[in-house]
């Protein structure tokens, strides 16, 4: 399986954009190569380097996303998907 933004490079820093002081923006996300046999998937975003309260600060949790859906993002989720709370 394959997950990728246009919106920013692997491996790199994220733009400010994305960043809380600067607009919170969350990156259209797209998936692809979904192994046979999946129906649904989960999304877990977090922050391994930023340490808030003893733990790792996580920003998206999103659940019960269809196989098919192709790109997303937090304001562009099918009905049904399920969004968590988040730090």
């Amino acid at each position: 399986m394959k997950l990728k933004s246009t919106e920013f490079n692997d491996y790199f820093f994220l733009p400010k954009t994305f960043g809380y002081k600067f607009g919170n923006k969350v990156p259209t996300l797209y998936v692809k190569d979904i192994p046979e046999g999946t129906t649904t998937l989960a999304l877990a975003v977090y922050d391994s380097e930023v340490v808030y309260y003893d733990r790792e600060l996580t920003y998206w949790l999103a659940w019960d996303l269809p196989v098919n859906i192709g790109e997303f993002s937090d304001t562009k989720l099918p009905p049904g998907v399920m969004q968590g709370t988040y730090d």
